[in-house]
């Protein structure tokens, strides 16, 4: 794909992320507020990085979340952008990078045409945009999912350990922010050895490269946490709670698109528990509920799926439903129609297996620890890609069945 397409692709999003995140900024077009509660938490660790008191609330270490987000602020903070106006149009530049690798990603499944089609509908993708302007790690986690799939889709065209461990280290630039992305990290290199079994050796050390770009970029994290909070934490102390949310003896799985307090009963803790005791009685609890109570997984991972993937939100306005509803429906319903056409390809390219084990490993993940419309924002990507696919070989079909009706019919006269 030319670079001129790919630079109106990136213009086209961030115009119109721009628009929204400027409208709403000074007008209020949507009634919305893009510092939510969760923004607060990202906005103080960044705060006390720039000061150089690492990631910690009232002088005290934490590994609440991942650090990607909070350093992502605080460099914006040492570059003089504080203002949530400021870094959401710095989002809005992310949001167009993002649409540019869907773009570079599709081309590999279906060309150019189905390239610049999915660089148009990721450019103008309701969801996509509507997370631009808030101070969450949506937008970044999104960018580092897609980078991570392109650097991974490149060392699959061309493998070198040069490329994979640059693989490796994108999927763990993605975990910092995110810690969702690794199961899919720890699978990836797996997958490349199945698939390369033939090769032996070869296979094996281009796998271990990806798993120690991973490695690099994650150690100092899990090193950080071992010596400042006394346990080698790999993702935050938040993952004991997230999972006591969807495994708990009240735990409804999530309803009208949320997870909140009215879907399982929060445990009352001694307060002076330190955050690392905290997450692992979370743990014990959750995993104790399971192992009693087998039955409680099929029944909530159903349930966790439907609230992730229902179009809205249960108290989503009328202009809600009508703009995201009907533009993730039209998505979702194409990404089958292509997903089913890169399936049916004689000889399937790796990115078709790639986004396939993707979409896999997430929907799995989420239905065994929780679900929400929002945490189903990072695979919307890769439903974009095979939609566009998908549309884009439906409409060459038209057109070559149009082509068809349109030829002249010769008429042979029998003397």
């Amino acid at each position: 794909m030319s670079r001129r397409a790919l630079l109106m692709i990136f213009l086209l999003a961030v115009g119109i992320r721009l628009l929204v995140v400027l409208g709403q900024a000074h007008g209020n077009w949507f009634h919305l507020e893009f510092v939510a509660s969760d923004s607060r938490r990202y906005i103080n660790l960044a705060r006390t990085l720039a000061q150089g008191a690492g990631m910690s609330v009232d002088g005290i270490p934490t590994a609440s979340v991942t650090p990607g987000y909070p350093l992502f602020l605080a460099t914006l903070s040492w570059m003089g952008i504080v203002t949530p106006i400021g870094i959401g149009l710095v989002q809005c530049v992310l949001g167009g990078l993002t649409c540019v690798l869907i773009s570079q990603l599709s081309a590999r499944l279906g060309g150019r045409s189905t390239s610049v089609l999915a660089g148009i509908l990721s450019a103008g993708y309701p969801h996509l945009i509507f997370w631009t302007g808030y101070l969450l790690t949506e937008t970044l986690f999104v960018l580092g999912v897609v980078g991570s799939l392109v650097a991974v889709a490149r060392f699959t065209e061309r493998p070198s350990m040069m490329r994979a461990m640059l693989a490796g280290i994108c999927l763990g630039l993605a975990a910092l922010v995110r810690p969702v992305i690794l199961v899919f990290a720890g699978v990836v290199p797996v997958w490349w050895c199945w698939r390369n079994r033939s090769t032996g050796l070869r296979a094996l050390r281009k796998g271990v490269a990806i798993f120690a770009g991973l490695l690099i970029v994650l150690a100092p994290w899990v090193i950080r946490n071992l010596m400042v909070m006394g346990a080698p934490i790999l993702t935050s102390t938040e993952a004991g709670p997230v999972f006591y949310q969807g495994n708990s003896p009240e735990a409804t799985g999530g309803s009208r698109g949320y997870v909140d307090d009215a879907d399982y009963t929060p445990l009352i803790l001694p307060v002076e528990w330190p955050e690392v005791r905290v997450n692992r009685y979370h743990w014990e609890q959750a995993l104790s509920f399971l192992r009693h109570h087998p039955t409680a997984i099929p029944r909530l991972f159903l349930r966790k799926l439907v609230n992730m993937w229902r179009p809205t939100y249960a108290d989503a306005s009328w202009r809600n439903r009508i703009v995201l509803g009907s533009s993730y429906l039209f998505i979702l319903g194409w990404a089958c129609v292509g997903i089913w056409g890169a399936l049916r390809m004689p000889q399937r390219c790796a990115v078709v297996g790639l986004l396939g084990l993707f979409i896999v490993t997430f929907v799995i993940q989420h239905g065994l620890f929780t679900g929400m419309i929002r945490f189903r924002l990072p695979v919307e990507p890769a439903l974009i890609v095979f939609a566009a696919f998908g549309l884009e070989r439906c409409l060459t079909a038209l057109r070559r069945a149009e082509n068809i009706r349109a030829e002249p019919r010769c008429s042979v006269r029998v003397a």
